[in-house]
């Protein structure tokens, strides 16, 4: 994404291309704010696969610049480095048997699996895994990334998540902030609630397309439900509670 690209846009449409009406500092602050609001609706579009070493504790800590935890993929091997998939789907052994479409334990056979770590709780920069961990073991998990700060010595440099694609709805939300701003005028306030529910319509369709997507759905298969709260329904959340 290149934010720059996206403040010149709405320069265009506010006719205020010199910056006389709305300085660049106070659209670089838009941005900024759009940026954080694109990051709490759509989380999946920082997630960045990392490995995390395990402490000898319940609670671990996310390594700095990680807000929260996604799903643990899977144990890292040290002498290797392949990783052990924590799936109940890919556990499989003579003491396990299917039933109802998961696996069952028939209490016959020897399980040789190593220990499969499960999130218990996760919040802002940590998590809660059972069993508690021995300490030394390292986890490949997906995790959310902060999203970037923005600010005017770096927002022409350009951002690698989240995509270009996101570029017109962070016009949008710098062009609904940018009309707020002259509060008194109808038109202004039309114009403003225009973009915003343009910015939340077109992040609910972004929403519904990964959803599709990673539910398995496009690509032909049924998938599986997902569990996570709309855009819409999130953003209805926060304005009404």
């Amino acid at each position: 994404m290149r934010v720059d690209r996206a403040i010149t846009v709405a320069q265009r449409t506010l006719a205020d291309i010199g910056g006389v009406h709305w300085p660049v500092a106070d659209l670089v602050d838009f941005a900024a704010e759009g940026i954080r609001e694109i990051a709490a609706v759509l989380p999946h579009e920082f997630v960045e696969i990392i490995d995390v070493p395990l402490t000898a504790s319940a609670t671990q800590q996310l390594p700095p610049g990680y807000v929260d935890i996604a799903r643990i993929i899977g144990r890292v091997d040290p002498a290797t480095g392949e990783v052990d998939v924590d799936s109940a789907e890919r556990i499989r052994s003579d003491a396990t048997t299917r039933l109802r479409g998961k696996f069952a334990c028939t209490n016959t056979g020897t399980v040789s699996h190593p220990t499969r770590f499960d999130i218990v709780e996760h919040g802002r920069g940590e998590f809660i895994i059972k069993p508690t961990p021995a300490g030394g073991e390292i986890l490949r998990i997906a995790a959310i990334a902060e999203p970037p700060a923005i600010d005017t010595t770096n927002y022409t440099t350009p951002l690698a998540k989240p995509g270009d694609a996101y570029e017109p709805m962070l016009t949008h939300w710098i062009l609904a902030r940018a009309y707020e701003v002259d509060a008194e005028s109808d038109v202004a306030n039309d114009r403003a609630s225009h973009f915003r529910n343009r910015f939340y319509t077109e992040v609910n369709a972004a929403y519904s397309a990964a959803s599709r997507m990673r539910s398995g759905y496009v690509l032909g298969q049924t998938g599986d439900d997902d569990a996570h709260i709309s855009p819409a329904r999130f953003n209805e959340r926060r304005v009404f509670g």
